[in-house]
């Protein structure tokens, strides 16, 4: 993972305003992605959602918060919480490491239907947990 000097900056500024480390940021035009530790979940908050508030105002983008998982498997279950995943599971096929996710019909059109957060997904996959591929079944 590399980071550049925007997302040092915009981590940086996490840490101030919510005393949290990040442990990864991903910008996506207007959007800042930050990956936390799901036990900092709750300060990064703030309380009804406050120092995300301040931050998205401070920075002039959109703030996400997403939970960090040990496991990427369960990091892709919480990302797609609002979808019925079934099963996630690491594999190597042809020498490169892949996550097959297994959903319902009507989750996998929702997800496919909603192309930035599958970027998202597939990118912080890759980022943090050096999966080459996300793989639908």
């Amino acid at each position: 993972m590399k980071l550049g000097p925007k997302e040092i900056l915009y981590m940086k500024a996490l840490d101030e305003i919510a005393g949290v480390p990040a442990k990864d940021c991903l910008i996506k035009g207007n959007q800042i992605i930050f990956l936390i530790d799901e036990s900092f979940m709750g300060k990064a908050i703030g309380r009804k959602g406050a120092l995300v508030k301040i931050l998205s105002d401070k920075l002039g983008k959109q703030v996400e918060l997403v939970a960090y998982d040990k496991k990427p498997d369960q990091f892709v279950k919480k990302m797609l919480k609002d979808l019925q995943v079934n099963s996630a599971e690491v594999a190597v096929v042809e020498g490169k490491k892949s996550l097959f996710v297994s959903m319902s019909f009507e989750s996998k059109r929702k997800l496919l239907n909603n192309a930035s957060k599958l970027k998202k997904v597939r990118e912080l996959l890759q980022r943090d947990y050096g999966i080459d591929s996300i793989r639908l079944k």
